[in-house]
């Protein structure tokens, strides 16, 4: 369940203000609102359930880890059950973390975890060519 539930929460967007005044930015992608957000922001502080059992597992993943650095591939391959498998588990690993960093940037408000999910993201967008078989 807590994955799920983190799964929902964490489809964030990294504002920064450099957008155009008056016009708040709309990812096309992203579920939740900057209300939401917040309003998850104080069920974390506040302790509640299954907000802050949310926030407690999400912290224990290698991926929530400042040290963690993505191994990125230029090529992802990922067949039916992972065979072939090249690069997907590194590919997965590094949206784990973006994603984590991110939502420990909005709970904490740490802009050193908003940096590490841009450089996260950087790396595989800089490097990454193609995708085969079932993410094509």
């Amino acid at each position: 369940m807590h994955f799920k539930l983190l799964s929902q929460i964490i489809s964030l967007v990294l504002v920064t203000g450099s957008f155009s005044a008056g016009e708040p930015f709309a990812h096309p992608g992203v579920l939740n609102t900057f209300v939401q957000l917040r309003f998850m922001k104080r069920k974390v502080k506040a302790g509640q359930i299954p907000w802050s059992a949310a926030w407690d597992s999400l912290r224990t993943w290698q991926s929530s880890y400042y040290e963690f650095t993505p191994e990125s591939i230029t090529h992802v391959v990922r067949g039916p059950y992972s065979k072939p498998s090249v690069g997907d588990r590194q590919l997965s690993a590094a949206a784990r973390a973006a994603h984590s960093h991110a939502f420990q940037w909005v709970i904490t408000d740490n802009r050193a975890r908003a940096t590490n999910t841009i450089g996260i993201s950087s790396r595989w967008f800089s490097l990454l060519w193609t995708f085969q078989d079932n993410d094509t």
